[in-house]
């Protein structure tokens, strides 16, 4: 019955190859996503326009080693509308959401700069292929840089100004069919407002006024961050709406503790993660942002 023996044996030696092959299949197969994982978003800014004539390929090849899905594109006269047509549709290639910048402390004075950056924006989308438009509007105004903030009456009228002009702002960006975002600093949140718009705190009303809005959540470490954006955080998750967090990387006068210009990119990366990964949960949370760009690049 020695050929049983052999038989038996062969059987057993198959079964361990298959067993052994299937296993390696699986142990190499990549797993697949879970349905509710949030697919987590990084921004920055790019003011140096001139960069995407200059430097295009250097900066399209960092922002996909980065993983950047939103990118803040200053709009400056002097650049050829070609140029952001190219740029933007090598963007949209690769995913990456670009929305028209601008904006200045003045803005909230007068309404001739915004008007000419909204009447650019327009121009420009009715040139533009589909894949060579913006899709959305980010504006960076700080008018706490005004003459005048420091003091309490001044600044209550700054604030009317501001807000008058957020709101103008905002028609003239859903005229255009694109969302619009402002940029906030973290301290908004203790800065009270009491006119013609009720009463409360400027963070919470603008949350509730934009599409979204992203925290200069100038700090370098994940816990201090966590702490200066909490209240803003629940204010946009009652309101439905989104923040962005960001970090500095420029050099500061202020202190060394408001950005990590000094800790270097490892750093911030380690930092990065952490504060994802305490809002990846949330509702609120849109993403990270660095600010900005041609900083990030040498940093």
């Amino acid at each position: 019955m020695r050929w049983i023996k052999y038989l038996l044996l062969g059987v057993l030696f198959l079964s361990i190859v298959f067993t052994s092959t299937v296993s390696s299949v699986q142990a190499t197969k990549p797993q697949k996503k879970q349905g509710n994982e949030e697919v987590m978003t990084l921004a920055t800014w790019l003011w140096h326009t001139d960069l995407i004539e200059s430097d295009q390929e250097r900066i399209l090849t960092f922002l996909e080693q980065k993983q950047v899905t939103h990118l803040y594109l200053q709009i400056h006269p002097s650049v050829a509308r070609k140029s952001y047509q190219t740029f933007i549709q090598k963007l949209s290639a690769k995913n990456v959401e670009v929305h028209a910048l601008s904006g200045g402390p003045d803005w909230v004075l007068a309404g001739t700069e915004t008007d000419a950056f909204f009447q650019w924006v327009m121009e420009y989308q009715k040139a533009s292929k589909s894949n060579q438009k913006f899709k959305g509007i980010h504006l960076d105004v700080e008018p706490y840089l005004l003459p005048g903030w420091e003091n309490e009456e001044e600044r209550n009228g700054i604030i009317k100004s501001y807000q008058q002009w957020l709101e103008r702002s905002y028609r003239q960006a859903k005229q255009l069919g694109l969302p619009m975002e402002v940029d906030i600093p973290f301290w908004f949140d203790e800065i009270a407002y009491q006119n013609e718009d009720g009463q409360g705190y400027l963070a919470e009303w603008i949350i509730r006024k934009v599409d979204g809005v992203t925290i200069m959540a100038y700090r370098d470490t994940a816990e201090m961050i966590q702490v200066i954006v909490k209240q803003e955080m629940e204010w946009a998750r009652i309101a439905g709406k989104k923040v962005f967090i960001a970090v500095e990387t420029n050099p500061s006068v202020e202190a060394a503790s408001v950005t990590f210009y000094e800790e270097g990119r490892l750093h911030m990366d380690q930092q990065l993660r952490i504060v994802r990964d305490a809002y990846k949960g949330s509702s609120s949370f849109g993403g990270m942002a660095v600010h900005d760009l041609k900083s990030w690049l040498s940093f």
